[in-house]
């Protein structure tokens, strides 16, 4: 790997020596995952990606980090990758709602709406107070044209957040797929 510890951290990488790390060789699995994830929030998604593979494998068994590093891989257009890790993060926790949730975002990316549609309901078996859950949810129904469970899930789901702009973002977009308005190009005449 020949990644840097970038240098505008707010904290440093420690190595084995108890000294700041300048190369992620030397950095601990948490200090490389930590990275990572920083990383990831500061939409560095290649560099995060480095990180955390490199954290993995010190760690494998790290649901965090598969996550995290499959976030990466939606964010760099690479479906097959979080596709992957995803499905590892759900083999080792069947109870986990967001590896669902995550997961039925990277089908629906992937234009695999059923299978999408499958991970979202699961999610939100999991865990009812999903909003994402819904958010995703609405969109894939929107996608199908079921715009009636499109709306039900956008309610459901503003129910818990009403303020959720996903979810408002869809209501809008329901609205407007339903009562779509022709123009009037009728000429009148006058009264």
């Amino acid at each position: 790997m020949n990644f840097t510890v970038p240098s505008h951290l707010p904290y440093p990488l420690w190595n084995a020596e108890n000294s700041p790390a300048t190369d992620l060789r030397s950095c601990h699995g948490s200090a490389l995952a930590w990275l990572g994830y920083t990383l990831l929030q500061e939409d560095c998604p290649a560099e995060a990606v480095e990180a955390l593979t490199e954290a993995l494998s010190l760690n494998p068994g790290s649901l965090s980090i598969r996550e995290w590093r499959a976030t990466c891989y939606l964010e760099l257009d690479q479906y097959d990758r979080a596709l992957a890790d995803l499905e590892d993060v759900v083999v080792l926790d069947s109870k986990y709602a967001t590896a669902y949730n995550n997961r039925g975002l990277c089908y629906l990316l992937m234009g695999r709406t059923s299978e999408a549609l499958e991970d979202l309901n699961t999610a939100i078996e999991l865990n009812p107070l999903y909003v994402k859950a819904y958010a995703i949810r609405a969109r894939i129904y929107c996608i199908l044209g079921q715009y009636s469970q499109a709306q039900q899930s956008c309610n459901l789901g503003l129910l818990l957040d009403p303020t959720c702009e996903e979810l408002l973002i869809a209501q809008r977009q329901i609205f407007e797929r339903t009562y779509s308005f022709e123009p009037d190009t009728r000429k009148h005449s006058g009264p």
